[in-house]
């Protein structure tokens, strides 16, 4: 089990032992995503980042030990990718899975792809409200596959691609409440956030059946 955190913080627990590794960057990271690849047995994890309401973001990749940068969003909204979009990655959360060669990052208000998960050369944005008419702060991003993807973010917000189209859930719209996590199956989707309709803020979970 991996754990990501402020400062560039990244922890790995073992079943009995938690161990601080070295990231190399101390960019705040948010989220954090992988597989093990069934024929070799080499882990292949994302952790990603940004810091706050300013620029620089980042992108981390490990593979045989050792944690490397493969995207940075620099300070002047640079970065070190060629993009078919003015607009550079912001880095919240990340996806992708064992039989794709990308991976999608999404941030700000945008979502992107990345041309290849492992040493990406340049970036494609994705237009999600150009499809649906509204997009919003996406705080997680989790699939099945390419073609059954979710992003959950601010005003409660929900979007689906199928692999053709996207759809944007409006009945979850709620200025009051922001969606920070979720996890899917092929059947059950299970989203939790917090609601700030009071001074106090409430838990917020919702369930999706298909």
């Amino acid at each position: 089990m991996y754990f990501v955190g402020l400062n560039g913080s990244i922890v790995h627990y073992d079943g009995s032992t938690f161990t601080k590794m070295e990231s190399g960057t101390e960019v705040d990271l948010a989220d954090i995503w992988g597989y093990v690849d069934d024929e070799t047995g080499e882990e292949h994890i994302w952790a990603v980042g940004d810091i706050r309401f300013k620029s620089p973001s980042i992108v981390l990749y490990y593979h045989n030990g050792r944690w490397q940068k493969i995207y940075e969003r620099y300070a002047d909204r640079s970065c070190n990718l060629l993009g078919d979009s003015t607009l550079t990655p912001r880095c919240e959360t990340v996806w992708t899975d064992p039989v794709s060669e990308k991976i999608w990052i999404a941030g700000g208000s945008g979502l992107f792809t990345f041309d290849d998960k492992q040493s990406p050369t340049n970036y494609t944005e994705i237009k999600v409200w150009l499809a649906t008419g509204y997009f919003a702060y996406p705080y997680k991003i989790r699939g099945n596959n390419p073609y059954d993807i979710f992003i959950a973010g601010g005003t409660s917000a929900m979007f689906h691609y199928d692999g053709v189209k996207w759809k944007w859930y409006s009945e979850l719209y709620n200025t009051n409440d922001r969606i920070y996590s979720l996890d899917i199956t092929d059947s059950f989707i299970c989203a939790v956030g917090e609601d700030y309709s009071s001074f106090q803020t409430k838990a917020l979970i919702i369930f999706g059946h298909r």
